[in-house]
């Protein structure tokens, strides 16, 4: 794995200099990857913050922007026209600013040490991110399969100016959260392309009950041939998890366990069965008395699990 080493500019930090002190530098999703990437044993894909040293960088740039934002902090949260109209105008200026030389050079440059041709992530990273009452997960942009200093550089402006999406401008006002005081950071980060994926959350996301988690996972369309979702839920810390795959011939086939330790680790989830993607023709989990499972075929997008 290649490790990033930075410049001295402020502009960009390696995952290794960043701790969970630093959300106001890297925002949420940059301070929990430095955490991450400290863990032994735990495979954080290569990549860097940009910091918002430059997100401040960038708003010096357009002295109008302040009066945009001045004009947005006045209105009512249920004012969606006037929300739509001016954010979008906010966003409009913010992508047409033209990067700085230095500070492009500074994101070329650990770009480079990751390796120019690689397909990236553009993650935004705002400093507002899960606070302890309010979530705006998802409410900023991230864009997948980004190649080339060129795209990175213009989907790093789209992700500053993510961070006046209607829905985000809606919500901070909703939560009286100053427009000027939240920052954007940005994750630039390698692709990797995974058999399966998904959430754990450990508290229910619907209800906020710290004793019930919640699994949300799905197998590739590039390994499996469809996208498939698996959604678990309702199940209490401790409960010992089996996942098994279904073959065409209807056997099935062991796949791994694991069980999840409310206040500690998880037990190591080693999920493998042998079998090649395309004689997989359902994937099934049991939480406690509960069962999930999801077909795995061509005729299965769009279709939900069914829970017994």
């Amino acid at each position: 794995m290649r490790v990033v080493s930075t410049d001295g500019s402020g502009y960009v930090l390696a995952f290794r200099e960043i701790d969970q002190t630093q959300v106001a530098v890297v925002g949420g999703k940059g301070a929990n990857l430095g955490e991450l990437s400290k863990i032994d044993g735990i495979r954080v894909p290569p990549g860097f913050c940009i910091t918002t040293d430059a997100f401040r960088r960038i708003m010096v740039e357009a002295p109008s922007i302040d009066h945009l934002l001045e004009q947005l902090s006045g209105l009512e949260p249920d004012d969606h026209d006037a929300i739509r109209a001016l954010s979008a105008e906010v966003r409009r200026v913010v992508e047409d600013i033209a990067i700085p030389d230095d500070l492009a050079t500074a994101i070329t440059h650990a770009l480079a040490q990751c390796g120019e041709q690689v397909a990236y992530a553009v993650r935004s990273s705002a400093t507002a991110e899960d606070l302890p009452t309010a979530s705006f997960a998802g409410q900023q942009d991230t864009y997948l399969n980004i190649s080339g200093p060129a795209a990175i550089l213009t989907h790093v402006r789209r992700c500053w100016a993510s961070l006046f999406t209607e829905r985000a401008v809606t919500y901070r006002l909703h939560n009286s959260v100053d427009h000027r005081k939240v920052h954007m950071a940005v994750v630039i980060q390698q692709m990797v392309f995974p058999h399966a994926s998904g959430i754990l959350f450990t508290a229910d996301p619907v209800t906020g009950n710290r004793k019930v988690v919640s699994v949300d996972a799905s197998l590739q369309p590039s390994a499996w041939g469809s996208d498939v979702s698996l959604h678990v839920e309702g199940f209490r810390p401790g409960t010992l998890c089996t996942v098994w795959l279904r073959r065409s011939d209807g056997a099935k086939v062991p796949a791994g366990s694991f069980r999840y330790v409310w206040g500690g680790e998880s037990d190591e989830a080693q999920l493998s069965s042998g079998l090649d993607p395309p004689d997989v023709k359902a994937i099934g989990l049991k939480a406690g008395s509960r069962t999930f499972t999801a077909p795995v075929n061509s005729s299965a997008q769009g279709s939900g699990p069914t829970a017994s």
